[in-house]
């Protein structure tokens, strides 16, 4: 049994990372998106709103959708969509950042 815990720290979110419509890219299927999922709507005009209830269910949701992904076992992904548009290329591209990242780096000076 696997078992996940999301901890939220913060009201809020400093920046809004937009994501691939999928009404828009399977539109034969019946998608329905909640206004968390919608970022044209009223509650992003003035920037990330505060978290609430809606937008915390949206977070868990998307945990699990990503999980699928990661097994690649989720038949309406979003990364075909991406730059990255693979897996493989999505964490080729994370390792090289996490790589370059200076936190990272061993320090020379610490022996």
């Amino acid at each position: 049994m696997h078992s996940y815990t999301l901890e939220c720290g913060y009201h809020a979110a400093k920046f809004i990372h937009p994501i691939v419509n999928l009404k828009e890219k399977y539109s034969d299927l019946n998608f329905h998106h909640t206004e968390v999922e919608n970022f044209e709507a009223p509650m992003y005009n003035d920037g990330p709103p505060d978290f609430n209830p809606q937008i915390l269910e949206n977070v868990g949701k998307a945990l699990l959708v990503s999980i699928l992904d990661i097994l690649e076992k989720n038949p309406i992904s979003r990364i075909p969509f991406t730059e990255h548009e693979t897996l493989k290329d999505m964490r080729s591209d994370l390792a090289d950042k996490i790589r370059n990242y200076n936190r990272f780096h061993k320090d020379e000076q610490i022996a």
